[in-house]
């Protein structure tokens, strides 16, 4: 995987249990749309970054939730076990993944107005079945713009 927070263009393929899982570039220009996905990829079927999530790596079977592939990056470099929705929504394929990997559930959304009621929306629903903490961000902040010694406090606590 390769990426920059200032570039203009970013990659990642993602193996996971020996088949591809994902593939997205990310561009940077308010002229064209930001993320590319393979043709026949549907996002509300797949958590990115489950395949190094679960597992023994993560024998507590927590996990933290964010919108973004980027975000997920970043917590992951903070040294979290991290997933990603690809969006602001959770599909109920999304929520049984989660259900089936994970017992505890930190929600990290985006701290914009989407994030945010996402956050209550997703809360709401996951409290059903797992474990769920909340973590905000201000406004207009989202998990790939903090710092990783921030990050581990937040997630920490």
């Amino acid at each position: 995987m390769w990426w920059t927070p200032s570039c203009s263009r970013c990659l990642s393929y993602e193996l996971g249990q020996s088949r591809l899982r994902n593939i997205f570039e990310r561009v940077i220009s308010p002229l064209i749309r930001p993320y590319k996905l393979p043709v026949g990829f549907h996002k509300s079927l797949e958590l990115f970054n489950l395949h190094r999530a679960i597992g023994d790596s993560n024998p507590d079977t927590r996990v933290v939730l964010v919108e973004g592939f980027f975000d997920c990056i970043k917590v992951a470099m903070a040294g979290f076990a991290c997933v990603a929705l690809m969006g602001s929504s959770l599909s109920e394929e999304q929520e049984k993944l989660l259900g089936q990997h994970f017992d505890k559930v930190c929600l990290f959304m985006d701290g914009d107005g989407a994030g945010k009621e996402a956050g209550e929306v997703i809360a709401q629903r996951l409290t059903r079945r797992l474990y769920v903490r909340v973590v905000d961000l201000p406004e207009g902040k989202q998990p790939d713009q903090l710092d990783l010694e921030i990050l581990r406090q937040l997630l920490s606590k």
